[in-house]
């Protein structure tokens, strides 16, 4: 019994350290597990934190916000430069419309320059042959000799004087020798023929001594002056009259306006006026030349200005479009950055939040490591106590064991039974311990817990406390975050595609390529078998001619040399061939010939005959055609004035402002095409095709207006023109009609309640019965007075 009471007082004594240390080591486990958690969750935060490039992000906003402006920047100079170069088309366009009339205008006063100058030609060459016989003179090769009034030069005022004087001189022949013509008018014998010799002996007039003036001082051709040598000029006939009494038998006085006196005669020609004489008419062709030439050189310089301007206008509108296409894609880049820039500053916003947030759970856990880590020291330090007490329990029960062994040998099986039963109970208290520890592990726990929740009441209220705006807030900004993620997501499929598309597209290039490669290679061998045959067929030529040869023991060095180094080969198989066809085409010999040329001779002649009626005939035509082109110029040009007028005048009146106008795009007005150009209030469009349906519509009404205007018809139909028309523009388009009514009848087929207001009489359609149909008109003036009597 004292033995078993002292192994029951051991076994008593050992068993606490024992569960200490079994409660303290399961302890350490669950630290060790707690720990291990927070030290992960502590990595993972931090790597989260430092993921979290917060500078380099700033640094891309700045960037981005850098490209914006300069983006922004290089955009407005786009659009500067698009504005300045439509300002510049469009005075081009008037300089052009400008120019071009000037030009149309110099080649009219051109053509009439040289049919002034044509006809002149005429008359003076009609005039020069009127007493004389042309057939005879080009008979005897005197027809192109020149005409004394050709070449005459006389002061200016005395033409008439200087014509009266001479006479039929005028139109005398110049020859070189008269004594050799002299012996060729044996033959002439109809009208009258004046000769004066050009060359041979001195004819100059002697040294005068008087003081009076000589007709032959205002001429500067030496031919004419020995013809007017003793004839006076003078000024008025006053001076003709008082010089009279003094005149030679061969002396005469001549006025200005062509009165001539003799000393016994006096001549008067009714014949000669001068605006058609032969001086006049020359120095007429001389100034009507001069100013052809001077038009011609005004037209070289305006069609070279026009050609300046157009070529200048092309350039500006190559401009035009290159820098609307560089506004589109700015744009477009402009959109782009905008939309990272609002994605940047999103996520950087999202990442300081989540940073924050991650903080704040950082020092949550360093704080539940430290804790932890000193719940962890007592506990190995508990342990280590139980573990020594264990120790020295251990060697003591070692001992009582031996005496126990000694003491019960003969108590195997109640031994083996009382050690079961302490093995049960020990389990039992092992279970109970662990029990308890567990217990004291969630009793700690649930104190945390408990002050974790009432750290989170107190959060919860100060939530209460704030303003609900801020969640809301929180929750937009989630919101545009992801949708920010959703755009670039987006962007970045399309990006994709596009890459995708761009590599087809290379491929196929590249495709096209080795196509083109294959033909070129097939064709190549195509060229180099052709090659071979054609040599193959040389060879085969040279053997044959080398037999031919051989066969008329020809030497062939002799041959190539009889030929000579310039013999053409081929000219004289040409030429050869040529001879033969000839051969061929004369054909056996014909005997009946001469009277089948007599016939066709006198066909000819009938032919002939008619030809020259059709010419005559032409001629006519051509006439008639230039009447009638010159004449529907004038009235196409007047008609474009008065049509461009009237649409320059109704378009500000549909649109409430803007301008539009009509434009020729050709100088030929016979061919020409007409451009209309229109421009509403607050829009610089370069072409009528960027206006929208609306705006097209107004212009088409104000061009079909304009035209009524012009030649007004009994009545026009309109039929629901203002269907893309919003109520303002209805509103105009309606006063216009108002207007317009009195001089043309509109019929209009309308739904809108603005059109039908401003009209006089309505006619629709209503059915009062199923399937019956009834037309009801209103007279609105009627209704109007009959509202206003009752």
């Amino acid at each position: 019994e004292e033995l078993q009471t002292q192994l029951e007082e051991f076994q008593e004594r050992s068993l606490e350290p024992k569960q200490t240390a079994e409660v303290q080591q399961s302890l350490m486990h669950h630290l060790g597990e707690i720990i291990k958690t927070l030290s992960e969750r502590k990595l993972e935060l931090s790597r989260q934190v430092k993921g979290f490039c917060l500078d380099a992000e700033n640094d891309e906003i700045s960037a981005l916000k850098t490209s914006l402006e300069a983006l922004s920047e290089k955009r407005l100079a786009s659009e500067k430069a698009r504005d300045k170069a439509s300002q510049r088309i469009s005075e081009l366009q008037q300089l052009l419309k400008q120019h071009r009339g000037d030009v149309n205008g110099l080649r009219e006063r051109h053509q009439e320059l040289l049919g002034q100058k044509s006809s002149l030609k005429v008359l003076q060459e009609a005039t020069r042959n009127k007493n004389q016989d042309q057939s005879w003179l080009d008979s005897k090769d005197l027809g192109q000799c020149s005409r004394l009034g050709d070449s005459l030069d006389v002061e200016s005022g005395w033409e008439l004087a200087v014509e009266t004087a001479l006479g039929p001189y005028m139109q005398s022949v110049l020859v070189g020798d008269i004594n050799s013509v002299s012996q060729l008018v044996g033959d002439f014998n109809e009208g009258e023929l004046l000769l004066i010799e050009d060359q041979g002996r001195d004819i100059s007039c002697p040294h005068r001594t008087d003081k009076n003036t000589h007709l032959s001082e205002v001429v500067s051709n030496k031919y004419a002056k020995s013809l007017l040598e003793h004839v006076y000029a003078v000024d008025t006939l006053q001076e003709a009259l008082s010089q009279r009494p003094g005149l030679k038998a061969h002396e005469s006085v001549i006025t200005k306006q062509g009165i001539w006196f003799g000393v016994n005669w006096l001549r008067v020609s009714g014949e000669v006026d001068t605006s058609n004489g032969i001086i006049q008419r020359k120095r007429e062709l001389h100034s009507v030349s001069k100013k052809i030439e001077s038009i011609e050189n005004q037209i070289s310089q305006a069609e070279k200005k026009v050609a300046a301007f157009e070529y200048e206008l092309r350039n500006l509108e190559v401009l035009f479009r290159q820098k609307i296409g560089d506004i589109d894609a700015e744009q477009i880049e402009y959109a782009d950055l905008h939309s990272r820039l609002s994605a940047t500053e999103m996520r950087i916003a999202q990442n300081t939040q989540s940073k924050h947030h991650s903080d704040a759970e950082l020092e949550e856990i360093q704080r539940n490591l430290e804790d932890e880590s000193k719940k962890l020291t007592t506990a190995e330090s508990v342990y280590k106590n139980a573990s020594k007490l264990i120790e020295r329990d251990s060697a003591e029960g070692k001992s009582l064991n031996e005496k126990r062994s000694e003491v019960f040998s003969l108590m195997n099986q109640c031994r083996l039974r009382l050690t079961k039963c302490r093995e049960q109970r020990e389990q039992l208290a092992m279970e109970v311990n662990l029990l308890d520890a567990q217990r004291s592990t969630i009793s700690e726990g649930t104190s945390r817990l408990e002050t974790q929740v009432d750290r989170l009441a107190s959060r919860l209220q100060e939530l209460k406390k704030g303003d609900d705006e801020d969640l809301y807030k929180k929750y937009q900004n989630d919101l545009e975050r992801m949708l920010a993620e959703r755009l670039s997501a987006e962007k970045q499929l399309k990006t994709v595609r596009k890459m995708f598309e761009d590599l087809e597209y290379q491929k196929h290039g590249q495709e096209k390529e080795r196509n083109v490669i294959d033909s070129d290679i097939a064709l190549n061998g195509s060229e180099l078998e052709s090659h071979r045959l054609a040599l193959r067929e040389l060879t085969t030529r040279r053997d044959a001619l080398e037999e031919q040869f051989a066969d008329q023991e020809a030497d062939l060095p002799e041959l190539l040399g009889a030929v000579g180094d310039n013999y053409d080969l081929n000219a004289k198989e040409v030429e050869l061939q040529l001879i033969q066809d000839r051969i061929q085409r004369l054909g056996p010999i014909n005997l009946a010939a001469i009277q089948e040329y007599e016939l066709e001779s006198e066909r000819r002649e009938y032919l002939d005959k008619q030809n020259e009626e059709l010419e005559e005939a032409l001629e006519t035509l051509k006439t008639a055609i230039k009447k009638i082109d010159r004449e529907t110029r004038s009235r196409f040009k007047d008609t474009f004035d008065l049509l461009n007028m009237n649409i320059r005048d109704l378009f500000p009146k549909l649109f409430g402002g803007g301008e539009a106008y009509l434009e020729i795009i050709d100088d030929d007005l016979l061919n020409t095409g007409v451009m209309i150009r229109a421009r509403p209030p607050g829009k610089k469009n370069a072409s009528i095709h960027m206006l929208s349906g609306g705006e097209k519509a107004l212009t088409a009404i104000a061009m079909v207006f304009a035209i009524f205007k012009l030649n007004p018809a009994p009545f026009c139909m309109l039929d629901e023109v203002d269907a893309p028309l919003d109520d303002l523009n209805v509103a105009r388009y309606a006063e216009v009609v108002r207007e317009m009514s009195d001089q043309v009848q509109f019929i209009i087929v309308t739904h809108n309640k603005t059109t039908m207001q401003a009209t006089n009489q309505l006619v629709g359609v209503t059915m009062m019965e199923a399937g019956v149909s009834k037309i009801v008109s209103v007279d609105v003036n009627a209704a109007v007075k009959l509202s206003a009597t009752t």
